[in-house]
């Protein structure tokens, strides 16, 4: 099977030839990353091997066949060589990586202060947290009536503010191939091309937990008093616990009351979906329609792990390559584990493995 044609583009020079390609996206990661390596340094137009000036902290682009998967900065570069072998390595990650280590302040005034934001949807707040760092905010989604007020603490990162605000709106916060924030749910495009045991599945791992789930979910205010219990809490079950696990849920926001039934059923989905994890290995990063892409579902026909044609959410896509060949690691899930939909029960991940 022919290797991809991986470029990165850095300083209007694109660079190829890797010898080890490492590329993932998922739902649960905010940024996508990279890591490319390859064995020799780049030949000059003599031929001769020269070191190219790839630097830390350039922008940066990742593209497979021509296609934009990865929009983002070089975090790392790694020169290495002994008398037998020379590599240089490079790593990065999508422009929403500084969104997870930065701080949100206000500037060019206090810093560092606290920021109360008034009358905001998640989307306004991700638009004035995002804008500094050069960052679009995109939705197609209905966030629902402004929040009076939302406060930004301080040494707060961007990621850690949105994310409460995102679990408050029942949402999931991910990225696009140029970098930016998407704020979304779970998708219902298909992939046309079937994961099929002795089919294309080269290697299976399927793991499931009951670790993280409640029998019962209660989403209240941080503070409660007596004889005020009942109107200030929502309740959400999981019947697939059978035994007494209940588990509280401290509301990001105490105001808006109404979409605490909501914030609780997203709880009780998203413990159950994601106690559930496939890994599918396939050969190339392929399927019948294009890339293996996160954010689709696909169908699984595999009898040991008792799926006959179940659906399954592709949450996430690491992209290999090395000297072992061309393999997509697909990651997938119950379509719950990013939606907010009811919870199965009695599906083929709450049965014993064969």
């Amino acid at each position: 099977m022919r290797m991809p044609d991986v470029r990165l583009r850095v300083n209007f020079m694109e660079y190829g030839g890797w010898t080890s390609i490492n590329i993932v996206r998922a739902l649960d990661q905010l940024c996508g990353t990279f890591e490319l390596a390859v064995s020799e340094v780049w030949p000059d137009a003599a031929g001769l091997p020269v070191a190219r000036p790839i630097k830390i902290g350039q922008a940066c682009e990742v593209l497979v066949d021509g296609e934009l998967v990865l929009t983002g900065y070089v975090d790392d570069v790694e020169i290495a060589y002994d008398k037998a072998s020379r590599q240089v390595t490079v790593r990065g990650r999508d422009k929403t990586g500084d969104l997870i280590d930065c701080s949100a302040v206000k500037l060019p005034a206090h810093p560092v202060g606290a920021m109360q934001l008034k009358n905001v949807t998640l989307q306004d707040v991700a638009m004035i947290l995002c804008e500094p760092f050069g960052i679009q905010v995109w939705t197609e989604l209905s966030l629902g009536a402004p929040l009076p007020s939302w406060n930004v603490l301080p040494g707060e990162t961007v990621f850690e503010n949105l994310e409460k605000l995102a679990r408050f709106n029942a949402v999931l916060l991910t990225t696009d191939p140029d970098g930016d924030l998407l704020i979304a749910r779970a998708s219902k495009l298909m992939v046309p091309t079937v994961l099929e045991h002795g089919v294309n599945i080269l290697e299976m791992r399927a793991a499931y937990s009951m670790r993280k789930r409640g029998n019962i979910y209660v989403v209240t205010a941080s503070s409660i008093w007596p004889g005020n219990e009942l109107a200030l809490t929502a309740t959400a079950p999981d019947s697939g616990v059978l035994r007494h696990r209940p588990i509280v849920v401290i509301a990001e926001d105490k105001v808006d009351v109404d979409k605490w039934a909501e914030r609780v059923a997203w709880e009780a989905s998203v413990r159950a979906g994601r106690g559930t994890e496939i890994e599918v290995t396939v050969q190339g990063w392929k399927h019948a329609a294009g890339l293996w892409q996160p954010n689709r579902l696909v169908i699984l026909r595999d009898p040991w792990v008792g799926a006959d044609g179940e659906v399954l959410l592709l949450s996430g896509v690491r992209w290999m390559a090395d000297d072992q060949g061309t393999r997509a690691r697909l990651t997938l899930t119950r379509p719950e584990a990013f939606s907010l939909v009811p919870v199965r029960l009695n599906g083929f991940w709450e049965s014993t493995i064969p």
